[in-house]
């Protein structure tokens, strides 16, 4: 698995330490890659036991970014950040609906609430433990709302609501459809409904509504990651929920 870091990436000031938890995601990937290029200190982090995580210590390790398993203990990630001066934590946990209906390893079933839940709020309540107030950068989605009826964007608002409700200084992005022909995961269902969706959205633009199709059209893992990274340092987008538009052509 190639993930080549893009030498032409603004850098970021060597000081910054970032923790990436969710490295191994599609996204996660992406923003190692990308935070790597612009001289950020990454920490990768993800679970002992992911075979995905095996295939890429070495991508990472050629990246510079070094690879941590700490377990999902408050106390031991608290220590984690803490020890390692961690100034950003980039949260891309995230379960997909097929693992969320059956079992993964050692039998464990990765729910929307066990995982993009439960851990996540975990990650933020040992940045609050941790003393340093690093700033989190949220990986959240288009819809997001504790009230939904639908399960997954009502368990995001929920997360996000967590968020908001630390002292931690925060910025929340709220991207559409996350697709692209790179990623290793087959899921067929996505991506017709990304490309449904972008032809709805296609013809919304022409009846004069563009800013909901930049809002809510597909989003590829190369570009958020720039945008994440982009926003994740800049001062101006604390405390700021991003919705897809703003998430868009940063060089």
């Amino acid at each position: 698995m190639t993930l080549a870091a893009d030498p032409a990436a603004l850098p970021a000031p060597s000081s910054e330490r970032a923790l990436v938890v969710g490295a191994t995601g599609y996204v996660g990937r992406a923003l190692v890659r990308e935070l790597c290029a612009r001289g950020v200190a990454v920490l990768a982090h993800g679970r002992a036991e992911s075979p995905r995580l095996a295939r890429l210590r070495g991508p990472f390790a050629d990246l510079g970014a070094e690879v941590v398993t700490t377990d999902f203990d408050r106390e031991a990630l608290a220590l984690l950040l803490t020890s390692r001066a961690v100034t950003h934590v980039f949260l891309c946990l995230g379960t997909t609906l097929r693992r969320s209906l059956g079992r993964g390893a050692g039998g464990r079933r990765d729910t929307y609430e066990s995982v993009d839940l439960a851990l996540s709020s975990l990650v933020i309540g040992a940045a609050v433990d941790s003393g340093l107030a690093p700033r989190v950068v949220l990986l959240s989605t288009a819809g997001a709302r504790a009230a939904s009826r639908w399960r997954y964007f009502a368990v995001r608002g929920r997360l996000e609501q967590v968020l908001m409700d630390s002292p931690l200084p925060w910025t929340i992005a709220r991207p559409g459809h996350i697709t692209g022909p790179d990623r290793d995961e087959w899921r067929p269902l996505e991506r017709l409904s990304a490309m449904i969706t972008d032809w709805t959205l296609l013809w919304l633009a022409v009846l004069g509504m563009q800013i909901l199709r930049e809002r809510y059209r597909p989003i590829g893992a190369g570009e958020l990651a720039k945008a994440l990274a982009q926003h994740g340092f800049d001062p101006h987008s604390v405390r700021k929920i991003l919705p897809g538009e703003r998430l868009r052509d940063f060089p």
